[in-house]
């Protein structure tokens, strides 16, 4: 969804195929909402995995100081080489060899977008940063109350993430007001750290619910489902009507402005968190090639993430490969999955992979 919506020119011709031509249309035409929808279903995704290592590691263990230094070290050397690498590669593309950007040691340190626009340079990050100051409070924060208010592990964690949210919340009501007529959505709101904990704590209930009501995240899995994608059909018409009238001048209607910047991101990881026990078990063992596609894909996905949009700026946009014609289309889309999926299987080889049998050898799990 994201590598779709970062390159959707390469799809344009296939609007001139028969039967599906529609429907290929019909995606270009919120192809930024797909782009939007493919990052908030990643921090649902991540909040609810996250919150499976966090139980492993602080749940009934009070002096757990200990423990929450190994979970920022394995999580660090989980996220931040593949991070540092495509910084570079973005310094030297970007900054030196294009001569289209300058260079922000701000992004050494994850503050680039901490309560304001993220920079116009190494556009990725912002939901990496948002992550990576997401994933250091939350533990310090529950073992805080963990350990100080005596609660058990699932009221403490749900204190944790009322806690946040409201921080997030009250942030982003200032936040608007303090931008008034000027605030655009995608730069000022989506992009911005501090106002984006909320599919991230989404993701923490999803797994809450799922760990203590285990029997009834699996009986109810189907209708959940059916009553995510029900919440989904109104959603992104309502947002694409928003986006497509006065996406940019939207603050001149307070309904608009109410949905976009309160409703809209939080109910698409609504949307995502009661799919999830549907798709939790599923069962692709049977489907070979397809559960085989699915976990190389997954594999990769952190690398791909990363590096779709330079290969997109140095491969197809700097030597002006915008394809006219229904076969230069799905040639493009073809080389530029293969230049994804090569360049992110070197990365993934060479050095997600090395950092992360580093860490299992030095700082092993202990829970």
């Amino acid at each position: 969804m994201v590598l779709f919506g970062h390159n959707a020119t390469l799809f344009n011709p296939l609007i001139h195929l028969p039967i599906i031509g529609n429907l290929a249309g019909k995606a270009l035409a919120i192809h930024e909402i797909i782009g939007f929808s493919g990052v908030e279903i990643f921090f649902v995704l991540s909040g609810f995995l996250i919150t499976d290592i966090v139980f492993k590691y602080f749940n009934n263990n009070r002096n757990n100081f200990a423990q929450l230094k190994l979970f920022l070290i394995r999580r660090w050397l989980r996220t931040l080489p593949n991070y540092y690498f495509m910084y570079i590669v973005n310094t030297i593309l970007y900054v030196w060899i294009l001569k289209e950007k300058t260079f922000d040691w701000k992004f050494i340190l994850f503050i680039q977008n901490l309560n304001y626009p993220h920079p116009d340079f190494y556009r990725e990050a912002w939901s990496l940063a948002t992550e990576e100051w997401f994933y250091c409070l939350l533990p310090i924060i529950l073992i805080a109350i963990y350990n100080f208010k005596k609660l058990d592990f699932k009221n403490s964690i749900l204190l944790t993430c009322l806690l946040m949210f409201l921080f997030s919340f009250a942030l982003k009501i200032f936040h608007i007001q303090q931008y008034g007529i000027h605030l655009n959505f995608d730069e000022n709101i989506r992009k911005v750290v501090f106002l984006r904990f909320d599919n991230l704590i989404v993701g923490i209930l999803g797994y809450v619910c799922f760990y203590y009501y285990n029997t009834l995240f699996f009986k109810y899995k189907n209708r959940l489902f059916w009553l995510g994608l029900l919440i989904l059909f109104p959603t992104v018409p309502l947002f694409y009507a928003a986006y497509q009238n006065n996406f940019y001048l939207y603050h001149q209607s307070k309904m608009v402005a109410t949905y976009c910047n309160f409703v809209f991101l939080p109910t698409l990881g609504i949307i995502t968190a009661l799919i999830i026990p549907k798709l939790y078990y599923l069962n692709l063992d049977k489907h070979k090639y397809l559960s085989s596609f699915f976990k190389k894909s997954s594999q990769l996905a952190y690398s791909m993430y990363l590096i779709n949009l330079p290969i997109y700026k140095l491969f197809f946009y700097r030597n002006n490969l915008i394809p006219d014609s229904i076969i230069s289309s799905i040639l493009y889309i073809l080389l530029f999955l293969l230049i994804n999926y090569g360049i992110a299987q070197l990365i993934y080889n060479y050095i997600e992979l090395p950092f992360l049998k580093y860490r299992d050898r030095k700082f092993p799990n202990v829970y």
